[in-house]
This record gives structure tokens, sequence and C-alpha cells, in this order.
């Protein structure tokens, strides 16, 4: 996924609202 314009593969545990 792309979380604030970082693409990451898991959610980010230290902020669970991402798209």
């Amino acid at each position: 996924v792309c979380y604030k314009g970082e693409c990451v593969r898991e959610q980010p545990a230290e902020d669970k609202n991402f798209e």
C-alpha cells in the first residue's frame, strides 16, 4: 500500500489510519 507518499507492504503500527 502507499502511505503518506511512501509505499509500504504492511500497515504502519504507529498510525492505523492509512490507505
